[in-house]
C-alpha cells in the first residue's frame, strides 16, 4: 500500500473513544479489556478489530484519524482520514497546502490547495494534469475487461512523438456526443458518421465510403486547379436492388459526394444515342435571370435554363431532383453532348446541302456550257 502524506510533520494519537473516561497510555504489556490486545490488532471504539487498526465510532458523524501540527485556530486541522456517515470514505487535508500521494519513495500524485490534480507533476496548470518524462506515452486507459493480455479498453493520451490520440483497442465503434446526445460516430471499420450512423448504398465502393454527413456540408477555400489529374466531383444518389432491377434516384434519400468518369473502362452496353431523345434540346429556351434573396447575390443576373422548362421538354437525363423529386437543377455539362450531337447532324445536313447545291450549280453550268455552243453553230 502507498503512503498518504499531509503537511503535517509530527504524529499524536488520542484515543477518544471506547470504554474509557480518560486517555489510555499503553506500553505493550497491558491486556486491556476494551481497546487494544495482544494479538497485534488495535481497535479504537471497538473490542474486535478487524485489522491492524480499527477506528469505529457507532454514533458519531465520522470516524477517523486526524494528524495534526498546530490546534490554532480552534476546530479541525492538518489532515483526517476518515469514513464518513453518509457512506463516504474521506482523505481531507484542513490546511491551505497540497496533498501528496507516494510510491516507492517518490512523489506520484499532488492534489494542490486550489484543487489541481497532478499525476506525474508537481506543479499541475490544468484541473487534471499528467506528464511523464519518459514514458512513450501519457494518458488515462480505460476499459472493464484485462483479456487478452495488453493493452484494452479506450485510450486518451499524449504520445511521445508529438501527437494526441483517442485509440480504442476494442473492435467495437467510438462515439462522441453533446448536450445529451450523440454527434459523430466512429465505426470500428474506420467510417465516420456525423449526426448520423455511416450508411451503406449498396455500390460495389460502400466499405470506402469514410465520410456520411447528415446535414449540411460546408467548405470554405476550395482551391482552382485546372491541370493534369484534376477531377469534376459531383454527387449521387444512393441505390437498391428490387428483384432483377437496381433503382436509382431520388427515392433514396441519401446522396454521395463522387467523380464523374468518363473512360471506356468505366462503360457497358455502348450504343449510338437516339436522335429522337438528343434532338429534344433544341426546345429548350435559355432565359436571363437573377436567384431569389437567400439564395444568390443580390442583383446578380445570369443565364441558363429552368429545371422544370427540361423536364416538361422531355429531358429529364439533364435534370437533378431534390428528396421530394422535384426538378431542382439543370446538368449543364451533359448539356453540351446532346448540342454536340444536334451540332453535328446539323453539320452533315450543311454538307449535305453543299453537295447538292454544288451538284446543281454544276449542272447549271454544264447546261449553260451546251447552250453557248448550240447558238454559235446557228451563226
Amino acid at each position: 500500500m502507498g503512503a498518504l502524506r499531509g503537511s503535517a510533520a509530527a504524529f499524536m494519537m488520542v484515543l477518544v473513544g471506547g470504554p474509557w473516561a480518560q486517555a489510555q497510555q499503553w506500553n505493550g504489556a497491558q491486556n486491556a479489556t476494551g481497546d487494544i490486545n495482544r494479538t497485534g490488532k488495535v481497535g479504537l471504539g471497538t473490542s474486535a478489530p478487524q485489522d491492524a487498526l480499527h477506528v469505529f465510532r457507532n454514533s458519531a458523524s465520522t470516524a477517523g484519524i486526524l494528524m495534526g501540527n498546530s490546534l490554532v485556530p480552534a476546530g479541525r486541522r492538518g489532515f483526517l482520514i476518515d469514513y464518513h456517515g453518509t457512506g463516504g470514505a474521506e482523505l481531507w487535508n484542513f490546511e491551505n497546502t497540497d496533498m501528496w500521494f507516494a510510491t516507492n519513495g517518490s512523489r506520484r500524485m499532488t492534489i494542490r490547495n486550489d484543487g489541481r490534480v497532478g499525476i506525474g507533476t508537481a506543479a499541475p496548470t490544468d484541473t487534471l494534469h499528467l506528464f511523464s518524462g519518459s514514458a512513450s506515452t501519457t494518458g488515462v486507459l480505460m476499459g472493464n475487461s484485462l483479456v487478452p493480455a495488453g493493452r484494452r479498453g479506450f485510450l486518451v493520451d499524449f504520445h511521445s512523438s508529438g501527437g494526441a490520440e483517442l485509440w480504442n483497442f476494442e473492435n467495437s465503434d467510438m462515439w462522441f456526443g453533446t448536450n445529451g446526445a450523440r454527434r459523430m460516430t466512429i465505426k470500428n471499420d474506420g467510417r465516420v458518421g456525423i449526426a448520423t450512423e455511416p450508411h451503406t448504398f449498396g455500390f460495389s465502393f460502400d466499405s470506402e465510403l469514410k465520410l456520411d454527413v447528415q446535414g449540411r456540408l460546408r467548405v470554405h477555400n476550395v482551391e482552382v486547379w485546372d491541370g493534369p489529374g484534376q477531377y469534376d466531383l459531383t454527387w449521387a444518389k444512393g441505390c437498391h436492388s428490387s428483384g432483377t432491377s437496381t433503382i436509382c434516384g431520388y427515392l433514396e434519400g441519401t446522396r454521395i459526394v463522387t467523380r464523374e468518369s468518363s473512360s471506356r473502362r468505366y462503360k457497358d452496353n455502348l450504343r449510338p444515342a437516339r436522335w429522337d431523345e438528343i434532338s429534344k434540346v433544341l426546345n429548350l429556351e435559355a432565359v436571363e435571370y437573377e436567384m431569389k434573396e437567400g439564395y444568390g447575390p443580390k442583383g446578380w443576373s445570369t443565364v441558363g435554363f429552368v429545371a422544370e422548362d427540361v423536364e416538361r421538354a422531355g429531358l429529364k437525363d439533364l435534370v437533378t431532383y431534390d428528396e421530394e423529386g422535384r426538378p431542382d437543377g439543370v446538368k449543364y455539362k451533359k448539356v453540351v453532348v446532346y448540342v454536340n450531337e444536334v451540332v453535328k447532324a446539323q453539320q452533315k445536313a450543311i454538307r449535305e446541302l453543299q453537295r447538292e447545291l454544288a451538284e446543281l450549280r454544276q449542272r447549271l453550268e454544264t447546261m449553260a456550257a451546251r447552250g453557248g455552243a448550240g447558238a454559235g453553230g446557228r451563226d
